[in-house]
């Protein structure tokens, strides 16, 4: 049945989910551009540290391991998708093309004693939202 960190990694997974995705609405019909921009890119850096925080901390933080073990199948897609770009160019490539948690995942994964995590986190999840937002806009055609 379900335990307390079962409810937990809900808890987290809802609160990330409901405020990324409003503020990606939001950020997709705003007339200010830098605004829209600057919360999305915000938000994104946000979470990606703290989910790669959470992940590199997982006896602390239980639920991060339940968060993982959801994700984990898609962020092994993605890494066989970009096996041949190396390791951090694949991290930063993952974290772009899904978002901050699952980028905080492969670079968990990919990166494991690379000393600047947190800033390939940062990086790939600042890259993703301007990407994202500017593709909702019609600023990029992809």
């Amino acid at each position: 049945m379900f335990k307390s960190v079962h409810l937990k990694a809900l808890f987290v997974w809802i609160v990330y989910s409901v405020i990324t995705k409003a503020s990606f609405l939001a950020g997709s019909i705003k007339t200010e551009v830098m605004s829209a921009f600057s919360l999305n890119v915000f938000l994104s850096v946000f979470f990606g540290i703290l989910f790669l925080y959470f992940f590199s901390h997982e006896d602390f933080f239980k639920f991060a391991k339940e968060i993982e073990n959801k994700n984990i199948k898609s962020e092994r897609r993605w890494e066989h998708r970009f096996l041949h770009y190396g390791k951090l160019t694949s991290a930063i490539l993952i974290g772009v093309a899904t978002g901050p948690l699952i980028g905080a995942l492969a670079a968990r994964f990919l990166l494991v004693k690379f000393k600047y995590k947190y800033l390939t986190v940062s990086l790939s999840s600042a890259l993703g939202s301007i990407f994202w937002l500017g593709v909702a806009r019609g600023i990029i055609r992809i």
